[in-house]
């Protein structure tokens, strides 16, 4: 595997900056460290973050984001966060297709850090649609993740978020508590 087209859409507001003397300025290096180590080979990630418009931090916590080439997007609440989100995995989808000449056979992978995967149909749909094109689908959890969470089984791998940020391992592709103990 040569080259990848891989974006990363962050909910700030469901999975914040993790503490302990992490900042921002080493998590795309640790990003692509990550894909690196578990097979996703990429030297370009794009990444999104979105944050509810109510967010009163201040311009310095702002610029870290555009200085780390971050891309902020500012789009309100819950919902629009989410539908920003669909409306990002879609142009992302129409403008790395593999009908443009030098995209054919590319590597493409999509990462996604939200809390509203098991809540929202939309964005789960729009994941499969991504999978089924061939879209190898990653997704970062909290620790207090669900086995019910719907998106989980079209994952290629997932992480933990703290894991994901620090370049970690992912815990590979989604097996349920339940699966886990039927195989013992």
């Amino acid at each position: 595997m040569g080259e990848a087209i891989t974006a990363l859409l962050w909910d700030l507001e469901d999975f914040p900056i993790p503490i302990n003397g992490r900042c921002l300025c080493s998590f795309v290096e640790n990003i692509k460290s990550a894909l690196r180590d578990a097979g996703y080979l990429n030297d370009s990630v794009t990444i999104y973050v979105y944050s509810d418009t109510k967010n009163e931090s201040p311009p310095a916590f702002w610029h870290e984001f555009i200085h780390a080439g971050i891309l902020v997007r500012h789009v309100g609440d819950k919902h629009s966060r989410v539908m920003s989100m669909i409306e990002d995995i879609v142009l992302f989808g129409r403008v790395n297709r593999d009908d443009y000449g030098s995209r054919i056979g590319t590597p493409k992978h999509l990462i996604v850090v939200s809390k509203s995967i098991p809540e929202d149909p939309l964005l789960v749909r729009a994941l499969e649609a991504m999978k089924e094109r061939g879209y190898n689908i990653l997704l970062a959890q909290h620790d207090d993740h669900d086995d019910y969470d719907k998106a989980l089984p079209i994952a290629s791998d997932v992480w933990l978020w703290e894991t994901l940020f620090d370049g970690g391992e992912p815990l590979g592709p989604y097996v349920t508590d339940t699966d886990s103990e039927e195989e013992s």
